[in-house]
């Protein structure tokens, strides 16, 4: 419905301008706390880390 009502370049100036204010958003936000917060998530959910066995724990 959403996407016979709109043209799919609307949908992704839509989706750009989303993307544009989420990443201004990051880029704005200089507490140390959430960028300490940022990195944790970012370690613990890649494939070479030592917490990756949590991650394979969890998702089970």
């Amino acid at each position: 419905m959403f996407l016979a009502r709109y043209g799919n370049e609307d949908i992704l100036i839509l989706l750009n301008y989303i993307k544009f204010l989420f990443t201004n958003f990051i880029a704005n936000v200089n507490n140390s706390a959430f960028q300490i917060v940022y990195w944790i998530f970012k370690f613990m959910f890649s494939n070479n880390s030592i917490l990756y066995p949590i991650k394979l724990i969890s998702v089970q």
